[in-house]
């Protein structure tokens, strides 16, 4: 008879773990031990209701599904520190939870910080504080897009400037070229 993962895990539990925090417990015992699939199991189980919490927060089904994954390697990243003072549904609930309030403070404050957005009554100093909250990765992009902005607005402006010269030198050389009494009023 062959036995598969769960199984054999089932097989390794304690007798006596009865209660869902007893069997979780049971796993991450295991998954602390290195028994990868234990973890699979615990994923299995919960990864939908993670879901439908982070869904709840961000009610976008791309984001839910990519912070439930990211919520999930970062629990068994730390499952060492796991200590069991709370259920493990408990303390992966506040690993997604923690998880999607960052994503969505920094998405808040990208949002607020896109150069497209940016308004005159938008003083330097709010700017300046806005991305000094950035990590590094964050301030060059953000440093980039508002490079990206100074020279398309100098562009412009040259190109105005230059149209404005042009149009002078057009008329002054206009002016030369006629009399006055030939010129069209």
């Amino acid at each position: 008879m062959s036995l598969t993962k769960s199984t054999a895990i089932d097989a390794a539990l304690p007798h006596g773990a009865s209660t869902e925090a007893d069997v979780d417990m049971a796993y991450v015992a295991r998954v602390q031990q290195g028994d990868v699939a234990a973890f699979d199991f615990l994923v299995r189980k919960y990864r939908e209701r993670i879901y439908s919490i982070v869904y709840n927060m961000t009610s976008n089904r791309e984001e839910a599904a990519d912070l439930t994954q990211e919520a999930l390697i970062k629990a068994f990243r730390s499952i060492e520190r796991f200590r069991g003072k709370s259920s493990f549904f408990t303390w992966l609930y506040r690993i997604a939870v923690n998880t999607t309030l960052s994503h969505l403070k920094k998405r808040r404050l990208r949002r607020f910080f896109s150069f497209e957005n940016v308004h005159e009554e938008a003083s330097s100093q709010e700017i300046i504080e806005a991305l000094s909250e950035q990590n590094k990765t964050e301030k060059g992009a953000l440093i980039h897009e508002l490079q990206e902005k100074l020279n398309e607005a100098l562009q412009n402006c040259l190109l105005n400037i230059g149209r404005s010269w042009f149009c002078l030198k057009l008329k002054v050389s206009v002016t030369k070229r006629f009399p006055r009494s030939l010129a069209v009023r």
